[in-house]
Formats: C-alpha cells, structure tokens, sequence
C-alpha cells in the first residue's frame, strides 16, 4: 500500500497560501506510453502496487485548464521470507540393521509475491549425545545438497548409548526477493529395549511337596 500526496502543487492564481485554482490531480503510471494506467485522482490517493520499480506520475490541471507534471519513483521490495514445511516418510528407521533406507521428502512452500525455490540445504544427525554436522558421509546416500532433492537413503544404525539416533533432514525455502527460510523434519532410529522372555509374567506352580 502506497500513499500518493501531491498536496505541495502550487498555482500562481491560487487564494495566499492554497492551491485552490487547481481543478484536477491525476496520478498515472507509464504515463504517456501505450499502456499508460490512470490510478485515480484527487490530491492524496492510495494505492496498491505490486513489487518492483513503479515511475509515477502527478498531473495538475487548474480553472483555466492548464496542466503539469511531475514523476516520483516507487520501489516496493519484498522483506518477507516465505514459508515452508517439511515431512519425511517413513521417519522412523527400523530394526537398526545397518542398511540403508530409502526416505522421502515432501516439502510445501509459498511466498506472497511469487515463486519460492526450494533446496537440499544439509542432514545432520545426532547420536549418543553426539552433533554430527553433516551427518557421516556413509550413513547418507543419493542427497544432492543446493538442488531440489527430494530422495535420498539414509542408514538404520545407532550407538548404543543414548536413546538412538535422530537424523535432522533441513531444506531451504529462497523468494525471488532473496528471503529465505529453513524448514526441517527428523528421521529417527530407535534404541529397543530388549524383548522379555516368552515364559516371562507367567504364573509358575510350585512343586508338590514330598512325603
């Protein structure tokens, strides 16, 4: 939203210290060209306009029926990031094999003022009270990092210590403007207890006594 004032125009037949002589203010924009665009009139206005580089321009026009111009330029920048969500399917890894599991991203992203890219910014993991950033490089496969990726393979395995492994799978969201934002989901490899025994919980008869 831009507000438009041509309220400092003059006329030298103007009442002392107004601008009543003028009869029309007219604000346009490509004024003069082929798709020149009248965006209202009136001393003040407002306007939407969307983002870019906006040549505007203000014509007078008193009684008498004389006019001029004057032109103002109107950049209108985007400083908002866009947003964006990430899943992964499946994210959960299991058993802890060791193998390497195919895993899937799915990412949404939306800007107000346009198009949004989106791209494979990095996976870290985190593993018996351990950062890794990036994740180990043979624990991951088929990533393609500052691309579009969406598929990747990642290996079910943990430490022992801890709880298991968490890996962290972080995507950025870039608008045309420059803003970006940072959108993540974790695949995690659990540590399992072990199972109880089949006979566990099961109310045992003692022994009949003998003579």
């Amino acid at each position: 939203s831009v507000h438009l004032d041509g309220s400092s125009s003059s006329d030298p037949d103007s009442t002392a210290g107004t601008n009543d002589d003028i009869a029309l203010f007219e604000w346009f924009e490509h004024f003069g060209a082929a798709d020149e665009v009248l965006l209202g009139s009136g001393e003040t206005l407002d306007v939407t306009l969307p983002g870019g580089s906006h040549l505007i321009t203000l014509r007078v026009t008193d009684t008498s029926g004389l006019s001029d111009t004057d032109q103002v330029t109107v950049m209108v920048g985007d400083t908002v990031a866009p947003q964006i969500q990430v899943s992964v399917s499946p994210n959960v890894l299991s058993p802890a094999n060791k193998k390497l599991v195919p895993v899937h991203a799915t990412v949404t992203a939306s800007d107000a003022c346009g198009a949004v890219s989106v791209v494979l910014l990095k996976i870290t993991a985190t593993d018996g009270g351990i950062t890794y950033d990036p994740a180990p490089a043979s624990d991951v496969r088929g990533a393609t990092l500052g691309s579009a990726d969406f598929d990747l393979e990642l290996r079910a395995t943990r430490s022992k210590a801890g709880s298991g492994r968490i890996y962290t799978v972080v995507y950025q969201a870039t608008d045309a403007s420059g803003n970006s934002s940072l959108g993540s989901a974790t695949v995690l490899v659990p540590l399992h207890r072990n199972k109880p025994s089949q006979d566990q919980g099961k109310n045992r008869i003692p022994p009949m006594p003998r003579d």
